[in-house]
């Protein structure tokens, strides 16, 4: 009997690490096919004619408004009231749908963007170059700021406008979906920064004489920012590539891509954000993003359909954070 439990319990082993050998080959199995489906998608929608593309998918845009889910459309009307609460629901409605529209244009621009950028008219308006214009002729390396407004897939093809770009996307589960976004950072002209040490590998860029960007509209963490106003209220704001940008003295200006329709945009890009090192190193960054938040809100409240109003902005300011995690330990050291 306790032979027969024993080799009962062997077997039990053995099948126990067989089938945890296949979890790993079957995820790989899931993985790739994502990626082939990804793929497919994606090579159909890049032979398609921009001039089929571009208006199938705004019209998509305005369907997605009714396939998204409802907490989601839920968070952008609350978010429009919350910043234009002198509007009308039905107002605030058409803002919603249209963001939504404007966010799903990202796809076909893109996909695209081989062909669209052959297109005269792409994005040949650019307003305020004159900051810039030194910038370039100097060889150094800069920042952007930016969020997801517009043709904001735009700011990828950044060096086929001025000069080598840095993107920063977080690396994805999917390691063919990770090494396609690599390539595809690549063809455009930029590196990709995703690693552990992000902070040196932007540094390394911006030597290397690239613009490193970022999209400075998501809720930051507790413990890499703080609440600063934000159409009014305070909201969570990323205060780390400031910190970068102060310490290492590297310019850092605003630059947003604005939808003039399908596929056509003209680049806007606003003076360097002031830079000013003090003893009160967090009140130095607080003040650079809140330089930052207003250049935001500026372009939002003129063109308020661009924005993606679904993204819960405010979220960790109203829920109280602020003190879990101080900012002051991601900055400890002086300037």
């Amino acid at each position: 009997m306790a032979q027969e439990e024993e080799t009962s319990g062997l077997v039990e082993r053995a099948i126990a690490e067989q089938s945890s050998a296949l979890i790993p080959l079957l995820k790989r199995v899931r993985y790739y096919l994502e990626y082939l489906g990804l793929r497919a998608v994606m090579a159909i929608i890049a032979l398609m004619p921009v001039k089929l593309s571009l208006p199938l998918f705004s019209f998509l845009g305005r369907v997605a408004w009714h396939l998204a889910p409802r907490r989601r459309r839920q968070i952008a009307l609350e978010n429009l009231a919350k910043s234009f609460p002198e509007w009308s629901e039905s107002r605030r409605l058409s803002v919603a749908r249209k963001s939504l529209q404007n966010a799903v244009l990202f796809i076909p621009e893109f996909l695209g963007h081989r062909k669209l950028r052959h297109a005269p008219e792409r994005f040949k308006q650019v307003e305020g170059f004159e900051h810039v214009a030194e910038l370039l002729k100097s060889g150094r390396g800069f920042f952007i700021g930016s969020a997801h407004f517009g043709n904001w897939g735009m700011l990828w093809t950044i060096p086929l406008l001025m000069k080598p770009g840095g993107i920063i996307v977080k690396r994805l589960m999917n390691p063919y979906v990770d090494a396609l976004v690599d390539r595809m950072a690549a063809e455009l002209g930029n590196v990709r920064i995703a690693d552990r040490g992000t902070g040196n590998a932007i540094l390394a860029a911006v030597k290397q004489g690239r613009v490193v960007g970022f999209y400075l509209d998501q809720a930051a963490l507790p413990h890499l920012g703080k609440p600063i106003n934000f159409m009014g209220h305070p909201a969570y704001t990323h205060l780390v590539p400031f910190y970068l940008a102060l310490k290492h003295d590297i310019p850092f200006l605003p630059i947003f891509a604005v939808r003039t329709g399908l596929g056509k945009g003209k680049m806007v890009i606003r003076p360097a954000l002031p830079a000013l090192r003090t003893e009160d190193k967090v009140g130095d960054l607080v003040r650079m993003a809140e330089a930052m938040n207003q250049e935001l809100e500026a372009v939002i409240r003129e063109h308020p359909e661009q924005w993606l109003w679904m993204h819960d902005r405010w979220k960790r300011a109203e829920q109280g954070s602020e003190g879990k995690v101080r900012i002051s330990r991601v900055i400890d050291d002086s300037w």
